[in-house]
């Protein structure tokens, strides 16, 4: 659906282009987008160096698998079991798309340059809706200079209804009672 293969002209020589996201085999009847910052590193780093369980994972499924065993992953098998969902209903995605030596943060530039492709990547995949997870990907997404945190936000994207949420490791970390809150808006949004 999707081609990354310009990703290596938009950052800088040292990243490794890796992340082209997960399209659930259901999208298509779903149409739902999550847009994530990046990549957990550590986890990806993990695959690629063959280490344990992950010594038989083949390249193209290592985003995927290192998504699954992060908190993010934990965090949103939890919301699409609320919501009635599974990972093949959903088209899960990040702002930047590249990994960067020792995890180091992106330049402005280079996010800038991976929020260039999400939004091709969005007109590809013609999403219904999309929830924007951390306040980095929604400022790039929406070209916003505040640097207060967004959450609960409702927006649209060239018509498209868009749920801005906190990081999903605030939301992993929330008590229950209080994660179940933002789980009701977020079914309430799907299901609308």
């Amino acid at each position: 659906m999707f081609n990354l293969d310009n990703c290596v002209n938009h950052c800088s020589p040292d990243a490794k282009c890796y992340n082209p996201g997960v399209i659930g085999t259901n999208y298509e009847s779903s149409r739902i987008m999550i847009v994530l910052n990046r990549s957990d590193s550590r986890a990806t780093q993990a695959i690629d160096e063959g280490e344990g369980l992950f010594k038989s994972i083949p390249p193209e499924n290592s985003y995927d698998r290192a998504l699954r065993m992060s908190n993010t992953g934990k965090l949103l098998n939890w919301l699409y079991s609320y919501c009635g969902l599974t990972d093949d209903d959903i088209y899960v995605t990040n702002a930047f798309k590249c990994l960067l030596p020792k995890d180091r943060e992106p330049k402005k530039k280079e996010y800038a340059a991976c929020v260039d492709l999400l939004k091709e990547q969005i007109i590809a995949a013609k999403p219904s809706k999309i929830m924007v997870f951390g306040q980095r990907p929604y400022r790039h997404l929406f070209n916003r200079d505040d640097n207060g945190e967004k959450f609960l936000e409702f927006e649209t994207y060239n018509g498209i209804p868009v749920l801005a949420l906190n990081h999903p490791r605030k939301l992993y970390d929330m008590q229950t009672h209080h994660r179940q809150r933002y789980f009701k808006i977020i079914r309430k949004f799907i299901q609308s």
